[in-house]
């Protein structure tokens, strides 16, 4: 089969849903050679090893794990900057997943009188 030139990033790999996303993509659903590449973007620091995906067969996506990206920080130019740095051949993604949440406390905002 073809290898396709399909690259996804996927931000919040490590989320529920996240997490099962990037497992079923390197187990190449939904078939194989749909992804070439696959970008696991985490908030926090996270090794390969505690993660628990299935390494890449043969016709399935490699994959690329980007720990430590705070999404919540910074202008669009600074995330930008720091993704060129962080994600090789991030000028190919073709697909992008956000799957992030990000938990607020009442004392982050301010109350009005």
């Amino acid at each position: 089969m073809k290898e396709s030139p399909r690259h996804a990033i996927v931000f919040g790999a490590s989320g529920l849903i996240g997490w099962a996303i990037i497992d079923q993509l390197l187990r190449c659903y939904p078939e194989a050679g749909t992804f070439s590449k696959i970008t696991a973007v985490t908030n926090r620091q996270i090794e390969l090893t505690e993660t628990h995906w299935p390494a890449p067969g043969i016709g399935c996506p490699t994959l690329q794990l980007v720990p430590g990206v705070d999404l919540r920080h910074g202008d669009g130019a600074k995330l930008s900057s720091s993704l060129k740095q962080a994600v090789k051949d991030i000028d190919t993604v073709t697909h992008l997943f956000y799957l992030g949440i990000s938990l607020c406390h009442s004392e982050d905002f301010e109350h009005a009188d």
